[in-house]
């Protein structure tokens, strides 16, 4: 019998970097500087090798809130998403 377990881990993603995190596309991050998307990159790679490989989506009704924080640029104010990392272990 096959004893893995789905892990989720939540993180607060800023809201315009959702494309870029779960399509590969960063068009939209055209209108920012060039250390917000090698900061997005940095991060994407510090999950991956903590958790190992795994699937980013959006938790179940999802909204946008406006908060002091995020998990990917830091104590930067701006509109987040709750996203979920997914793994299998």
């Amino acid at each position: 019998m096959d004893d893995k377990k789905i892990v989720k881990y939540e993180y607060k993603i800023p809201e315009h970097m959702i494309s870029a995190i779960i399509n590969g596309d960063y068009s939209g991050l055209e209108f920012y500087s060039a250390e917000d998307v090698k900061i997005l990159n940095q991060f994407l790679h510090d999950v991956y090798m903590r958790h190992g490989i795994g699937h980013w989506t959006l938790e179940d009704n999802a909204e946008s809130e406006f908060t002091h924080s995020n998990d990917v640029l830091g104590r930067i104010g701006c509109n987040i998403v709750n996203m979920l990392y997914i793994v299998i272990k």
